[in-house]
């Protein structure tokens, strides 16, 4: 089996991500799950407010959440990548081919797409998010340029796809990204989501 991953992804494992789980797994997390504990049994916060019959159902499902991650991730442990990519990779799996590329910094210094050309399909990862990009770590004046560039893919399969075909019943195309997802929630274009890092970033930076 191998792990890949993007050479920035692979660094900022080891680098950042497995000091820091050590350190949740060893005081952070269960303090946390302490306190919820605390506040279950004794019907207040650790500021002093009281738990709500809202708050307790929130409180419970919270402390599940931290008990099951401490037993699960005590006995898992982070591998770093074992196969890395600069900027892209094709597999080749009898008649598909699987293209592994990097596009540019956006989410993080080293998020990868997964484009399967023959079925115009393309993994984003958390490049595109609905509908609220996930934003820690994140190169907010990088990332719009990486969506034109994932925008390009979609644009290459209208130059070689014909979609007024009724003969054809055409999987969306990538840079759009109009399918459903895990949720069965429908997908919206990328389009809109280029200009949300561009306004993050225009608002953080205006004041330097």
């Amino acid at each position: 089996m191998e792990f890949i991953q993007h050479v920035n992804t692979r660094a900022e494992v080891i680098a950042r991500d497995i000091p820091a789980l050590e350190q949740n797994l060893k005081t952070e997390y269960p303090a946390a799950a302490q306190r919820y504990r605390t506040a279950l049994s004794t019907g207040k916060t650790s500021s002093g407010e009281t738990v709500t019959p809202e708050m307790r159902k929130s409180f419970e499902v919270a402390l599940g959440l931290y008990q099951f991650f401490l037993s699960d991730m005590t006995s898992t442990p982070i591998v770093p990548g074992t196969l890395v990519v600069q900027d892209g990779l094709t597999l080749y799996r009898g008649e598909r081919t699987i293209v592994i590329k990097y596009l540019g910094r956006g989410n993080t210094a080293g998020d990868l797409i997964v484009h399967l050309p023959r079925e115009r399909i393309v993994a984003t990862g958390d490049l595109v998010v609905h509908p609220v990009p996930f934003a820690f770590f994140s190169h907010l004046g990088d990332w719009p340029g990486t969506l034109r560039a994932l925008k390009q893919i979609e644009d290459e399969h209208k130059k070689i796809l014909d979609v007024s075909d009724p003969s054809i019943t055409p999987i969306p195309p990538p840079g759009s990204l109009r399918g459903t997802g895990p949720s069965g929630r429908q997908r919206e274009p990328a389009q809109p989501r280029r200009s949300w890092p561009r306004r993050r970033w225009a608002g953080a930076a205006a004041p330097l």
